[in-house]
């Protein structure tokens, strides 16, 4: 995933049980989990994994009143060993509309 170009990233956010897992390359804004292997029936019989985060943005003048993207080109690869096929799947970016939070535009 991508942080956009006014967007500032801490690793010291990460959840702890995640640290490890990520990488981040702060000159391409690039942030990359890897969660390794999924057990069977997560988040059933045994606990989900997550990765939560905060981002901080700048915004300009011209983004009043607008949403910003926190997060883009989300992307989930892997392979399902069961049946060894590959599993590639996306994700719709992540706004400020998305905050809880927020009203949803910037101020």
């Amino acid at each position: 995933m991508n942080l956009p170009k006014s967007a500032s990233f801490d690793t010291k956010t990460l959840n702890p049980e995640e640290v490890n897992n990520v990488s981040y390359d702060k000159s391409a804004k690039k942030l990359v989990w890897n969660i390794g292997t999924v057990v069977a029936h997560a988040g059933e019989f045994v606990p989900s994994r997550s990765l939560q985060f905060n981002v901080s943005i700048t915004p300009g003048l011209t983004n009043r009143g607008n949403q910003m993207t926190l997060v883009s080109n989300i992307l989930f690869n892997g392979t399902d060993s069961f049946v060894s096929v590959p599993v590639n799947l996306t994700a719709d970016d992540i706004t400020t509309a998305n905050d809880p939070n927020s009203i949803g535009g910037v101020q």
